[in-house]
C-alpha cells in the first residue's frame, strides 16, 4: 500500500463515541497525503471527510467491519474534489438523521476507483458530480433518501461513469426518488451487472435536468431493473442509449423513451410481468 498511517495513531475512536475528537483525528491523518488506514470498529464523525491528494488511498480493516456513522444531516460522508488516482474500499458509510447530502460524493477525480462500500441512510448513496474517469464496482447503496446513485453534469459533462457488480436498493425512501438518477450532460455511462431494486421512483431516470445539455452514451449490460414503484427505465431526453441483456419487471413500464429521446437500443434480456407498457416509446427516432 506505500506509506501507510493508522487512524487511532492520531486519537480516533473505534467504539462510536467521541465524535469531534475522532473527525479531527482522521481528517489529520488523512491530510498527511499518506495512505490511511482504519482499522474495525465504528468511526462517529460530524463533518465530512475531505480528501486533499493525489494518489491516495483510504481503506478499512474488511469489508463491512469498518463503519464510518456521519452524524451532521447537512455532512457528505467522504469527499474527492478533482484529486486523481484516489482509491477508497472496504468501509461502510451511514448517516443519522434526515441527511440531505451524499455517503461518498465525488467530483472530478479522473483514475480514481471506489469498491467494496456500503452506503445506507444518506440522501444519496453516491453523488458524482462532474466527474471524468471514475470507476465503481462492489457498492451496496441501500435505503437512501433519495437517490441511490446520483450522477450530474449541470455545467459541463460528467464523462465516463464505470458501475460493475453492485446493488441499489430501496432509495427514495423520504419520498420520490430513483436508483439512479442522471441528469445533465452525463457522457459515457457504463452499468454492467448492477441490480437496482425497490426504489420509490423508477430503477433507472435520465433527463437535461438542471443541465445545459441532455445526457447520452449510456450503456447498460446485464443489469436487473425490479420492483421500482414508478417503472424500470425512463429516458425524457437524450440519446444514443443501449440496454444489453437487462431485466426490468415490477410495477408500471419497463422502458419508457419519452418525445425528446433518440436512438435506443434494447437487445435480448427480458421485459417481465409488468403493471403497464413493456416498452413505450413517444420520440420518432428510438
Amino acid at each position: 500500500e506505500g506509506a501507510t498511517v493508522n487512524v487511532l495513531d492520531y486519537g480516533a475512536f473505534n467504539d462510536n463515541t467521541n465524535t469531534s475528537v475522532t473527525t479531527a483525528a482522521i481528517q489529520a491523518a488523512i491530510d498527511t497525503g499518506k495512505n490511511v488506514f482504519l482499522p474495525e470498529g465504528t468511526y462517529s464523525i460530524n463533518s465530512a471527510l475531505t480528501v486533499h491528494s493525489v494518489e491516495q488511498i483510504i481503506f478499512g480493516s474488511s469489508f463491512g467491519n469498518t463503519s464510518i456513522v456521519q452524524t451532521t444531516v447537512g455532512e457528505n460522508g467522504i469527499e474527492v474534489d478533482n484529486k486523481q488516482r484516489v482509491q477508497i474500499r472496504n468501509l461502510k458509510l451511514s448517516a443519522t438523521g434526515s441527511n440531505t447530502k451524499a455517503g461518498l460524493y465525488v467530483t472530478g477525480s479522473a483514475y480514481s476507483t471506489f469498491s467494496f462500500l456500503e452506503i445506507t441512510g444518506f440522501n444519496y448513496g453516491v453523488h458524482v458530480d462532474e466527474g471524468s474517469l471514475t470507476y465503481y464496482s462492489e457498492l451496496f447503496i441501500i435505503n437512501t433518501r433519495s437517490h441511490g446513485m446520483y450522477i450530474s453534469g449541470p455545467t459541463g459533462a460528467c464523462v465516463d461513469t464505470t458501475v460493475m457488480r453492485s446493488y441499489i436498493g430501496g432509495s427514495g425512501q423520504a419520498g420520490t426518488a430513483h436508483g439512479v438518477y442522471i441528469e445533465g450532460q452525463a457522457s459515457g455511462v457504463y452499468f454492467t451487472k448492477v441490480d437496482i431494486y425497490l426504489s420509490s421512483g423508477y430503477g433507472i431516470f435520465m433527463e437535461t435536468g438542471t443541465g445545459l445539455q441532455p445526457p447520452n452514451a449510456g450503456f447498460f449490460n446485464q443489469c436487473i431493473i425490479d420492483q421500482n414503484t414508478a417503472g424500470g427505465v425512463r429516458i425524457d431526453d437524450g440519446l444514443l442509449f443501449e440496454f444489453n441483456n437487462c431485466w426490468t419487471s415490477g410495477l408500471s413500464d419497463g422502458y419508457w423513451f419519452d418525445t425528446a429521446m433518440s436512438d435506443a437500443r434494447i437487445i435480448g434480456g427480458q421485459i417481465f410481468n409488468m403493471g403497464s407498457h413493456g416498452v413505450k416509446i413517444l420520440g420518432t427516432r428510438c
